[in-house]
């Protein structure tokens, strides 16, 4: 059964949710860091509406709440809790708040959106998996820079009819870049946890790191070399964040609850 048959197009009665009040915390709601992206895109001088700040936050909510319940299965089966968390169910270790804007944001979408986004989290699934088949850090990088373009091409603008198509089209090349450099990060990083976990089969050696590390510091540099000054402060806040105060969602209980 492929993704879109096991989902349909959902309710728009979803529309009427309202999220739970919740702190302003990069790693818990991503609020900041869709107004950083905001800034960035304004830098570049596209016109950025609010809605479109609400919608990144919600799909930023939810390629993190993605990414963390990969972490815990290392498989596609992510999809099964997605599809529970849009029919009205919520998880436990996830803020509510994180949980309806997903539902209100994929409301609001059409088929065709729905089913993109849905074929596009069965995708990350395949490549979760591919990744903790590899042992070779290359074919890792490959894997990562290719989950990275997944969720960059589901938080790119629109650009076609926009007054301002060109200014969305550099800032759609700057997130690429942006997504790739910052898994690759996190892939260096973590590469002795991800190895004992099981999330990947390369070696933590000096020989794996030399290779992620120089694959991480090349399009770093092409990041840095297309961001504008004044958001590069802001850029480096979030990282810390995520990297250095690890602010996650608890997903502890996760298997006791899994649809």
């Amino acid at each position: 059964m492929n993704i879109r048959e096991r989902t349909a197009p959902f309710s728009t009665d979803l529309l009427q949710s309202q999220p739970q009040a919740e702190t302003n915390l990069d790693g818990e709601n991503y609020s900041g860091t869709g107004l950083l992206l905001a800034k960035v895109a304004e830098s570049f001088g596209a016109d950025i509406g609010d809605q479109e700040v609400r919608d990144w936050r919600a799909l930023l909510g939810g390629a993190y709440i993605i990414d963390q319940l990969l972490d815990v299965e290392k498989s596609g089966s992510v999809v099964p809790h997605i599809t529970s968390i849009l029919a009205g169910e919520n998880l436990e270790g996830i803020r509510i708040g994180s949980q309806d804007r997903i539902r209100k944001y994929m409301a609001a979408q059409t088929p065709e959106r729905q089913s993109e986004i849905m074929d596009k989290i069965g995708l990350v699934g395949i490549l979760t998996e591919a990744l903790t088949e590899t042992e070779e850090a290359e074919e890792l990088v490959r894997l990562r820079n290719e989950e990275a373009d997944v969720y960059s091409g589901l938080l790119a603008l629109p650009v076609e009819g926009r007054h301002d198509a060109a200014q969305r089209s550099v800032f759609n090349d700057w997130l690429a870049s942006f997504s790739r450099a910052g898994y690759l990060i996190d892939s260096l990083v973590d590469m002795k946890e991800d190895h004992q976990s099981g999330a990947t089969s390369v070696r933590p050696s000096l020989r794996s790191r030399a290779v992620v590390g120089r694959h991480a510091v090349s399009e770093t540099a092409t990041t840095l070399r297309k961001t504008p000054y004044r958001a590069i402060g802001q850029i480096a806040m979030v990282g810390f964040r995520y990297q250095v105060l690890n602010r996650k969602p608890d997903l502890s209980k996760l298997r006791a609850s899994q649809p």
